[in-house]
């Protein structure tokens, strides 16, 4: 009988510092039938000729990928030209220990677990190195039986990306990645295989996991761009038709954690209002808010980003106001947002800004509009400026990236938005 076959599957994009280190550390593995599969997403810095250099071993292939192609695109390329039975998908800079892919695989063989997860090694910033084992999980081998990991991760993504080795038919059940989402495209396929598979949880670090100003996760923080993906990617996984229906009673607790994780992450890098970023952790807390207008998790993390972003936090129910770009659809997703808080009791009236320019138009627009949203009470304020309507304790309705709701944030107003693209807009 010959040896397990595991694929692993490197994607690069100028992770030339740290490649030659993590090939060999491949490599080096032992007790199993390896094969390495290189894609180079573009790397201006010498990574696809590093790379390269090891294609004398048959076990290596090296592929330059066109224009455009991302991490997972590169995991589903890996995945469609292997035959291996076990998958790891890889990043440049990581590290395997000893060991690493026999151990896990033998673990999956005798558990019949659809995905090993490991403890890591964390080198950190400053170099340091420590030890991580996932304390939910406990210092001790252990079963979790399908779908009991999904609660264990639906509000943050705990598992490490290179400490994963998983059954390739189980990867394959779920379409391979979703390449939508380049940031949380990890933390969508470990949430929809947690609802079809059992996960076997081995506390060893038996890799090496770098964080750097120049990986995906740094950047994501330092840009503020995580707020378009992270709540986006909560919700493809509560679509799921793997999620049990008998969960359904915990969305708003899933919501909430996945809402306060990235609030701290925003905050801590400076993302508090939009005077100083696009994704304020505010804006992204009402995002969960208006789902749930209910929760009073919800509410006080409002208030508190709020806060922190230098801004007057409203009493709710709060008065609005809205000044929208007088367009057919800005004026009907301005106004469903606005009566999707009405009926949260969220907001209590709302002062809609035209200036006497618009008057007219905007009138022909809004009557026929607010005849199909009966419950909301609107006044129409003729102004020059919407700065005019604005007074603390308000919330400021209206279209993501619009100079008005940035104009309100000056005036001490929080801006409620609609229209952030996420990756899964059609």
């Amino acid at each position: 009988m010959g040896l397990p076959t595991v694929a692993v599957v490197l994607s690069v994009r100028n992770g030339g510092e740290h490649l030659a280190r993590s090939i060999e550390s491949v490599l080096a593995q032992t007790g199993v039938d390896l094969e390495l599969r290189v894609y180079d997403n573009g790397s201006n810095d010498g990574s696809l000729a590093i790379a390269q250099q090891y294609m004398p071993d048959g076990r290596v292939a090296v592929t330059r990928n066109p224009p455009g192609l991302t991490f997972p695109h590169s995991m589903n390329l890996g995945l469609e030209a292997t035959t291996a039975e076990y998958f790891v998908a890889w990043a440049c800079d990581d590290e395997m220990r000893p060991g690493n892919l026999q151990h896990k695989v033998e673990a999956l063989a005798s558990s019949g677990a659809g995905i090993a997860i490991g403890g890591w090694e964390y080198e950190g910033f400053d170099g340091g190195l420590r030890g991580v084992s996932w304390p939910a999980m406990g210092d001790q081998p252990k079963l979790i039986e399908g779908p009991g990991l999904f609660p264990m991760i639906a509000t943050a993504n705990a598992i490490a990306m290179p400490t994963v080795v998983m059954r390739t038919d189980a990867l394959r059940s779920v379409g391979g990645f979703d390449v939508r989402p380049e940031l949380t495209c990890d933390w969508l396929l470990w949430l929809r295989l947690a609802l079809r598979v059992s996960a076997v949880w081995l506390p060893a670090p038996l890799v090496l996991y770098r964080q750097h100003d120049d990986n995906g996760s740094s950047r994501a923080w330092r840009e503020g761009t995580y707020a378009r993906e992270l709540l986006a990617t909560v919700d493809q996984a509560l679509a799921d038709e793997a999620f049990p229906p008998a969960w359904r009673d915990h969305e708003e607790q899933i919501r909430c954690g996945v809402a306060g994780f990235l609030a701290d992450g925003l905050l801590r890098h400076g993302h508090r209002s939009l005077g100083d970023s696009a994704h304020p952790a505010h804006a992204s807390v009402a995002h969960a808010l208006v789902r749930h207008p209910s929760s009073l998790d919800l509410r006080d993390l409002y208030r508190r980003t709020v806060t922190a972003g230098g801004l007057t936090p409203p009493s709710f129910p709060a008065p609005a106001v809205a000044a929208p770009t007088w367009e057919d659809e800005r004026v009907e997703r301005t106004l469903d947002l606005l009566d999707q808080m009405h009926q949260g009791g969220l907001v209590d009236g709302v002062a809609i800004a035209v200036h006497p320019d618009e008057l007219d138009k905007a009138v022909g627009l809004l009557e026929p509009a607010l005849e199909r949203r009966p419950g909301l009470d609107v006044d129409l304020v003729v102004c020059e400026q919407p700065e005019q309507v604005l007074r603390p304790g308000a919330v400021f309705a209206g279209a993501w990236g619009e100079p008005s709701a940035l104009a309100a944030e000056r005036s001490g107003v929080p801006a409620v938005t609609h229209g952030m693209p996420t990756p899964f807009d059609a």
